[in-house]
């Protein structure tokens, strides 16, 4: 792929994954799913805006609102639907076909309720805590969780197969596991850069292992990868990446 290709492909993500007014072609879109490693990239961007929110000197309950208000002004509610598809089909019984039906069907049981909740909480109490500790450091934790949201889902498109035909097989079929590396590869600036490399690789080392959970529940639970794997994973690994990151600088490391 050439470099205006590459361009096209990050224009594509931030038009699948963002608000941005950019990218919402068809040839970006394209080009966004054959490139995993664009998904990276946007995280890079979406995370040091949100490490900026962080530096604003309002009250920490005030940054337990407006740090999940300002991922939603920029990402939308698109993921936390995939979140409040999962937490339905994970509390329901059935076997494989019933849960997928669950995934497509547009109304919320208190699993998904209660899923999107925990979610919400979890970005709340970290824009609190991110406002007790050195600034610096907290820029690094929101950027560091921010790319690793987005290396999850790049993992998944990469490692992946489709449960059903939709986004989850647009995104999947046209990786292959080896091109994992290279959305890997694009995390390794914020560690070499970071104020605290080693915070930022754990952060990292934890996303992956967390995918790799998700990824293993999603092939027994519905068979493969969806679209709302795909947005539950991004939310996911944002919210562990966070409290992860916060655990590991309250402990002193």
């Amino acid at each position: 792929m050439d470099v205006k290709q590459r361009l096209l492909a990050v224009a594509g993500g931030f038009g699948y994954l963002t608000h941005a007014p950019v990218g919402r072609s068809e040839a970006a879109w394209d080009a966004f799913r054959r490139e995993p490693v664009s998904i990276v990239v946007v995280g890079y961007a979406v995370g040091l805006i949100l490490a900026g929110i962080i530096t604003l000197p309002i009250p920490a309950t005030m940054m337990g609102f407006v740090f999940p208000l300002t991922i939603v002004v920029l990402i939308g509610i698109s993921h936390l639907d995939g979140v409040a598809d999962c937490g339905d089909a994970v509390v329901a019984h059935g076997e494989t076909e019933k849960k997928r039906d669950i995934l497509k069907d547009t109304a919320t049981g208190v699993g998904g309720i209660v899923a999107v909740g925990l979610v919400i909480l979890g970005l709340g109490t970290a824009g609190v805590a991110l406002t007790e500790i050195k600034t610096q450091t907290a820029i690094w934790i929101v950027l560091t969780a921010e790319v690793g949201a987005k290396l999850s889902m790049a993992i998944l498109a990469c490692i992946g197969s489709s449960a059903h035909e939709g986004l989850g097989s647009a995104l999947t079929s046209m990786s292959r596991p080896v091109e994992s590396l290279y959305p890997l590869l694009g995390t390794v600036p914020v560690i070499l850069v970071s104020a605290v490399p080693y915070v930022s690789l754990l952060i990292i080392g934890v996303i992956v292992l967390t995918t790799a959970v998700i990824y293993r529940w999603a092939n027994q639970t519905f068979g493969g990868i969806s679209g709302d794997i795909f947005g539950a994973s991004n939310e996911i690994a944002r919210v562990t990446g966070l409290q992860v990151g916060i655990l590991l600088v309250s402990a002193g490391v």
